[in-house]
């Protein structure tokens, strides 16, 4: 995250005070004994000499620094950046530091030695100094890019892991032979009954199947696709069930115009078939409700004498799918003894 300009002003005139103690450090213990001596020594004149002079090398230095931290971001190679940064601003102080004394003998024609040297230490102080200051810039910029970059392969991880999932469920539907083989036992049944209801039964069966084989390859389809092929769906399992299965179908005007993702709604309703009771006496009820903004599918509880283990991997599968696609995700509830999915109808991307 890049520093405010008053975190850049306070960072700046942190970096000018450092830079000037260490110089007056330095100097004590090389050239004095004590520190009277050396108050002595100065005046006024050279200690605002000295501070423009540090202020003038930390000038440069810091906005070599953001112009040298802009042109590294992106780059990964952490090492050689900070080397290459200390020694660009080595030489580049150095550079400055001829400039210096050049301006000098414009108006003092004799420097001091103690200047001279002072010059040259203040160059070799900043760099250190911004040095450090771009060090820690650098390594916080290094780690942001790591972190973002394990955001994404953490994200793109979970995106495969959930379209596996979702392939490995339809593939399973595809192929479910208990499937296959009710479906077709019944049509066999039908072809010697009632021809015509065999030829709409295939007709329903091929719808279903083509929806599967075509509309799984995308994320998302449009709401009026979904409901064509539940309605095929549905008149599959009334033929396979009778009366003990009765899905009613409710499409509020004006029908919605977004989209959902793909077999959600077929989905819900394979787990009610699945997970309830359902006999001609006590028929179990699917209700397919579509309108504003959303599809709501319910069902009165039918407990099974023998009830099947449920894994929750199709809801789970259908909540991550959601969640890859949009910040609105489907909402389970139990109210009254009767189950409740909501799936939001999505706009279109």
């Amino acid at each position: 995250m890049e520093r405010s300009k008053r975190q850049d002003l306070i960072m700046f005139l942190s970096m000018w005070l450092v830079a000037t103690f260490m110089f007056f450090a330095i100097l004590f213990i090389m050239e004095y004994g004590s520190l009277a001596q050396m108050l002595h020594d100065f005046g006024w004149d050279d200690v605002v000499l000295e501070l423009m002079t540090v202020l003038v090398f930390i000038g440069i230095s810091f906005f070599y620094n953001k112009l040298f931290l802009r042109l590294a971001v992106g780059h990964q190679k952490y090492r050689l950046l900070t080397l290459a940064h200390a020694l660009i601003l080595l030489v580049l102080n150095i550079f400055v530091s001829f400039i210096v004394m050049g301006m000098y003998n414009l108006y003092w024609p004799m420097p001091s030695d103690d200047f001279v040297k002072g010059v040259y230490v203040f160059s070799l102080l900043s760099t250190f100094v911004a040095s450090i200051d771009a060090n820690v810039d650098l390594q916080k910029m290094i780690y942001k890019q790591m972190e973002e970059k394990h955001v994404l392969e953490v994200e793109n991880a979970r995106e495969k892991e959930v379209g596996m999932q979702a392939r490995l469920m339809v593939l399973k539907s595809q192929v479910d032979p208990h499937f296959l083989f009710n479906n077709f036992s019944i049509l066999s049944d039908l072809i010697d009954e009632d021809p015509k209801a065999a030829g709409v039964f295939l007709d329903n069966l091929s719808k279903v199947y083509r929806y599967k084989l075509t509309e799984m390859e995308h994320n998302l389809v449009e709401v009026s696709k979904e409901l064509q092929m539940i309605k095929a769906y549905a008149a599959l399992i009334t033929t396979r069930f009778g009366k003990a299965i009765q899905i009613q179908i409710v499409e509020q005007e004006p029908m919605p115009k977004g989209m959902v993702p793909p077999l959600a709604v077929q989905m819900l309703v394979e787990n009610a078939v699945k997970h309830n009771a359902h006999t001609t006496a006590d028929p179990l009820n699917i209700y397919i409700v579509v309108g504003g903004n959303q599809i709501i599918v319910s069902n009165k509880i039918h407990p099974l004498s023998s009830p099947v283990k449920s894994t929750g991997v199709g809801l789970k599968n259908l909540d991550d799918r959601y969640s890859l696609l949009s910040d609105r995700k489907p909402t389970v509830e139990e109210k009254n003894n009767t189950f409740i999915v909501t799936l939001p109808i999505l706009s279109k991307q």
